[in-house]
């Protein structure tokens, strides 16, 4: 009867520790997944919001920027991931697909004539935003880059602008 008991009492606490183990790891994964969630969603925001930037949208609207106008329009792309963001770059390109600022000064774009399908894609969308995991020559230090993008609006006539980046 006592090893019948022993083994009855050792089934019954292996049982609950598994579903103690159960319930912790679903609640773990169930954080994971919510932080994750959350994390995408305010990436759409940043995009979003980057690309009704006053600031931002008033840099496009001239037609050739000058050093200090790129130097502010990164100063302000810094601030704002200093603020906000997690992103490594954000690229800004006009409708002629000439990269007119970047985040990163080591990623030496500037001013150069991209022809890449994320563009393509972003200009083509009629959705708020694009979002990707592929290689881009707008970031060539990775092989592949998760990139949310959108178009940029002027604010008063709704006509575009340019695009945004943000990697």
């Amino acid at each position: 009867r006592f090893t019948n008991l022993k083994s009855e009492l050792i089934d019954t606490l292996t049982e609950e520790n598994l579903k103690k183990t159960t319930r912790k790891m679903i609640s773990k994964a169930q954080v994971t997944v919510d932080i994750l969630i959350r994390n995408l969603y305010e990436r759409t925001a940043d995009v979003g919001f980057l690309a009704t930037d006053h600031e931002i949208c008033s840099f496009l609207q001239q037609p050739v920027s000058g050093y200090d106008e790129i130097m502010l329009i990164r100063k302000r792309l810094q601030e704002y991931v200093a603020k906000y963001s997690v992103y490594e770059e954000i690229v800004i390109i006009d409708n002629d697909r000439v990269v007119r600022a970047n985040l990163d000064p080591d990623n030496e774009i500037l001013g150069h004539v991209i022809d890449d399908e994320i563009i393509d894609r972003t200009i083509a969308s009629d959705r708020d935003f694009e979002e990707s995991f592929q290689p881009s020559v707008l970031l060539t230090k990775r092989a592949n880059a998760h990139v949310f993008s959108r178009r940029i609006y002027r604010p008063s006539t709704n006509e575009v602008l340019g695009t945004i980046y943000l990697f």
